[in-house]
């Protein structure tokens, strides 16, 4: 059974009002501080302890089941040979989330899972090595994606297959983030869409504003697992 390290953040808050009498509600966040230094601690132990060259996300939707998404991860996982590294996911049951914690399973590699505290019960608890619970929002009663800032602010890379509205929120969010790295001469978060899986990998390329993040892609069309790992390998063997 994989060792699991959880953490459960609550969120203190205080309502004031303004010189005109409007409420002003600040939300204090020292609890989230602390958990997100603690994370960072636990995230560097994760990839010293395992001898990391990365850690990779596998973003796909959770109703993504076919044989084909499978094959896709396998091949991708194969293609890395001894090139070590971590595997990022939702980590709950059902589609690409699933299929990349069985599939890092049969590699013998760890496993990373983001989920809201509310999904807690359909996590892959004893197949994760790490677990990352996410609190609720402030508002409204959303439960999946509410995981995404802190699942695509971990990986080195993501290889995306298929996938719907989720996948395209934290595509979307890496790509945010990526055009701000950029700018500042920074390292982006290499983003390999397998063309030909379906859903949002096929269409990210013409996704608004690709231009300014084009170093985080592979400069030609990706289709195959194979071809992802020898893309990722090549990156981080240069750097």
């Amino acid at each position: 059974m994989a060792g699991q390290i959880e953490r459960v953040v609550f969120i203190g808050n205080n309502i004031t009002e303004d010189e005109g009498g409007r409420p002003h509600c600040f939300y204090s966040f020292p609890d989230i501080e602390r958990a997100r230094e603690d994370l960072q601690i636990v995230l560097k132990d994760f990839r010293l302890r395992h001898d990391l060259r990365a850690i990779v996300g596998i973003l796909g939707g959770a109703d993504d089941l076919g044989t084909g998404q499978k094959q896709l991860v396998r091949e991708f996982l194969s293609g890395l040979g001894d090139f070590k590294v971590g595997i990022l996911s939702g980590g709950t049951q059902g589609g690409l989330p699933q299929i990349a914690v069985e599939e890092a399973h049969l590699f013998s590699l760890p496993t990373i899972g983001v989920f809201p505290q509310k999904r807690r019960g359909i996590a892959l608890l004893n197949m994760l090595d790490l677990t990352i619970e996410t609190p609720a929002p402030l508002v409204g009663d959303a439960d999946f994606g509410t995981e995404t800032p802190t699942l695509v602010g971990i990986p080195d890379a993501v290889v995306v297959i298929g996938g719907g509205v989720g996948t395209l929120t934290e595509v979307a969010t890496i790509l945010k983030r990526n055009k701000s790295l950029i700018k500042k001469g920074k390292t982006p978060v290499y983003l390999i869409p397998i063309y030909g899986s379906g859903g949002v990998a096929d269409y990210v390329s013409v996704l608004p504003g690709i231009e300014d993040t084009e170093s985080s892609f592979p400069p030609n069309l990706v289709d195959s697992g194979s071809e992802a790992a020898i893309f990722l390998k090549n990156k981080f063997l240069r750097s």
